[in-house]
This record gives structure tokens, sequence and C-alpha cells, in this order.
């Protein structure tokens, strides 16, 4: 199975705050008063969820495709990513525009704030994936970006009868409630965390039906491991891996599903491919950066024994 990443590449900016937010915000009048916040550290990484994705396929053997729109400023991120032999043929550069960034503070009790950016993704829309000969076998995953641009994807995909995979994440609120039905009613597969769901039924009204009557639904917790559900009958458990040490949660979702889109590509059942993804995630939680979890395939290989006790034969010849 061919995997084409319809999503976001960007900068991340991780930038850890002295104290508490709590110290830095005051009420009075009625008024909420946010005061100057003070930054003890600040770092620039590649992120995006189409590149973070790539980097954990690739580390498995499965480069994807990714369609994506970068900019002018791209040229350290694109020397990372052929670095790592990640193919960049098909991610389009805008001259006039910067690369997405987001900004994510956080304070000393780990509470972030999320700012983002879309700078040169707005412009993903004028893709057409009509134009790269996809193979019939193809999955389009599409994850967040602006409503638009993800319409836009789910509807070439569905014009070539191509299924796709739906990651709406934390955008859920630029849906309409109609749009965002019908986005999920013809997806193949729905993946997202309890919150993400809860938000989606909450804010834009989305029974739940809807959301359940998609093929496949995985819905990811944390450190209390995943759930896949297939046509609302079969609910598949997926433990968490214990991990080292706890650096950074913030690529631990996009680790995961590259882990379990490896799976899919290799045919694997269900729970197999939730494994790996799970094993996956714990490798990016347990590094700072959501592209900087390394491992030879014989290594994740020995660690997916030790931690499930048993390594399907075919999943142990892919990583040979």
């Amino acid at each position: 199975m061919q995997i084409v990443l319809a999503g976001s590449i960007a900068y991340d900016y991780k930038l850890n705050a002295l104290g508490f937010f709590t110290d830095y915000v005051v009420l009075a009048q009625d008024k909420l008063l946010v005061g100057s916040v003070r930054l003890e550290s600040l770092h620039r990484m590649p992120g995006g969820n189409a590149g973070n994705i790539a980097h954990s396929l690739t580390l498995l053997g499965k480069p994807p495709i990714i369609v994506a729109t970068v900019g002018r400023d791209f040229s350290e991120y694109h020397a990372s990513l052929k670095r790592r032999g990640i193919d960049t043929s098909t991610i389009t550069w805008v001259e006039e525009e910067s690369t997405a960034s987001c900004f994510i503070v956080a304070d000393q009790a780990n509470r972030e704030v999320h700012l983002y950016y879309p700078g040169a993704t707005v412009h993903a829309k004028k893709i057409r994936l009509h134009d790269l000969a996809l193979e019939s076998n193809s999955l389009v995953v599409i994850t967040p970006s602006d409503s638009e641009t993800m319409v836009h994807f789910m509807t070439e995909a569905r014009a070539m009868g191509i299924p796709y995979l739906l990651d709406v994440g934390r955008v859920a609120s630029q849906f309409e409630t109609s749009q965002l039905a019908d986005a999920i009613t013809h997806a193949r597969i729905l993946v997202g965390t309890e919150s993400e769901f809860a938000m989606i039924r909450q804010q834009q009204g989305v029974k739940f039906g809807i959301v359940e009557g998609v093929p496949i639904v995985v819905t990811t917790r944390g450190a209390e491991g995943s759930t896949i559900s297939v046509q609302h009958h079969e609910r598949i458990q997926i433990p968490a891996v214990t991990i080292t040490e706890s650096r950074d949660q913030s690529g631990a979702g996009d680790a995961y599903l590259a882990g379990f889109l490896f799976g899919l590509a290799q045919s694997f059942p269900l729970e197999v491919s939730g494994r790996i993804g799970s094993l996956m995630g714990a490798y990016a939680v347990e590094q700072t950066g959501c592209q900087t979890h390394v491992f030879t395939r014989t290594e994740f290989a020995q660690r997916y024994r030790e931690v499930f006790g048993t390594i399907p034969l075919d999943l142990l010849q892919v990583l040979q």
C-alpha cells in the first residue's frame, strides 16, 4: 500500500516559561490581564504532522509520499529530510510565504499553549492528487491543517476512488457541522484522541453514531493505550508501552499514527498495527522533538518482542 501524507510541514518552536502561567495572569475589574511571559529557553526543530509521520515511517523502511507546501525558509528543514532519506520531490515551495510555524509555550507544570501560523500551508489546496499518478491501493492520510485544504484533499481522494484516513485533531472547530459530518462519514479510518472526539461531538454537534459509523476508528489515550474499533462491533485494546523517560509528549500522536500506518501498509492485523504504533509513540516520547528518535529496525524488532512477549514472524521478516 502506498501512503500519501496530505498534511503540514512546519517549524516547531519549543518555548519554556519561567514559573507558571498563573503567575502572569491577573483578573482586574472583570478584565483578564496577561503580563509579559519570561522564557528560559527556546528551541527550533522540524515539525508538522506530515514531516513527523514521514520521519517515523522512513525509520521503519516505508517512506511515504508527502503532499505539502513550504515557504522560502525551508532550506534547512529540506536538507534535514534529505539526510534522512525522505523523498521531497512532491513538496511544493511557495517563495512568497514562510514555512508554517507552531509555537509551543510550556510552563513549569507542563501546561502548554499552542500558537500556529499556517504560512505556506494555505496554498496546499492548489495541489492536485490527480497529478501524482497514485497507485490504486494508495491511502491518503489527511492530517490537521486549515479546513479548506483538508476538504480539498478529501474531495480529490473520493473523486479518484482512493480511501482516506482522517485525523481532524484540534481543528474540528474550523469545520461547519454538515461539512465535518460529511468528512467523517466518507472516511475509511478515523483517528483522534478522546478529547478530540469529545470536541467533535460537543462543539460541532456531530452525533455519536456518525463517528462510530466509520469502518475503523482509532482512539488514543496516552498512558492508557489506545482502542481500535472495527465497524462499531469489535474493540481491540492496545496497551501503552512503558517508557524509559518522558521528555516530550508533543510528537507521540504522529509517531503512533506512523506505526499504525506501517502495519496497515504491510497488511498486518489491526492489533499488530496498533502495537507497532504504541511502540513508535514510546520512542518519540523518550526524546525531545518530534523527529529526533532513531533506531535500527533490528532494535525495533527486539524491543517489540520484549514489550509484547512475542513478535509475529511476518513483522520480524519485514524488519530484518
